[in-house]
């Protein structure tokens, strides 16, 4: 990956305005994706005819395939290197399998630190909140990029959670507005149109949430690894 080279910290704010204009600007290039998506999961749920099909192929594309293949894309075209999403959707199938083990690796941290009275859950969401943008550009193995993640994070876990904390309620706030919006032109009951927003958001928070973790990585690494040419 391209050296980050004078480039400036983030705010929170900033972090988070960056994110929704690249999920905004990306949606029709994602569409697609959910909807091979969505096809999977409807035709495993045929196939099996249990709830455990639904799990695993929403936790492979969602929070493996998803977030890897953001990462590439995004974090290519911050460092300025023009990066197409057919070249994203390659290195996250690259990736895939440890991808997966990541993943899994956090999932287990989490559900320990959620057992533990929530508060070593939140810490270790935090400091993993790193790790998929990490792997995928610095090209590191599972263990190695919690690893990077933690360290990386450090000291700054607090304005991670506030980051994480607005991006939800930008989330909240947004999908209450398009229901009364909608409800309003339409003159429909909102809880009928709740279904068809979620349809609308659901690749919109795709986009979302990876994009504010890639952005949250360099930011992190600017303030922490500040690389300049004069």
């Amino acid at each position: 990956m391209v050296e980050v080279i004078n480039k400036v910290p983030m705010t929170v704010g900033e972090i988070l305005g960056k994110s929704i204009k690249f999920a905004f600007k990306n949606v029709p290039w994602i569409i697609p994706v959910c909807f091979l998506d969505y096809l999977l999961v409807f035709s495993l749920a045929q196939l099996v005819g249990n709830d455990i099909s639904n799990a695993m192929s929403f936790f492979l594309f969602n929070s493996c395939f998803f977030p890897g293949m953001i990462a590439a894309v995004l974090g290519e075209r911050f460092c300025g290197c023009n990066i197409t999403w057919y070249q994203g959707v390659k290195k996250s199938m690259k990736k895939l399998i440890p991808l997966i083990l990541l993943n899994l690796a956090i999932a287990l941290m989490l559900f320990a630190g959620v057992l533990m009275l929530l508060i070593p859950g939140i810490i270790v969401m935090c400091a993993t909140a790193c790790a998929v943008p990490v792997m995928m550009l610095e090209d590191l193995r599972p263990m190695e990029a919690c690893e990077r993640s933690w360290n990386l994070t450090e000291k700054n876990r607090f304005r991670i959670f506030a980051l994480f904390c607005l991006s939800l309620l930008t989330i909240l706030v947004g999908t209450l507005l398009s229901l009364i919006v909608i409800a309003k032109v339409s003159g429909s009951n909102p809880l009928y149109m709740f279904g068809f927003i979620g349809l609308i958001l659901m690749p919109f928070c795709q986009l979302l949430g990876p994009a504010i973790n890639t952005l949250l990585f360099f930011d992190l690494r600017i303030r922490k690894e500040p690389v300049t040419v004069e």
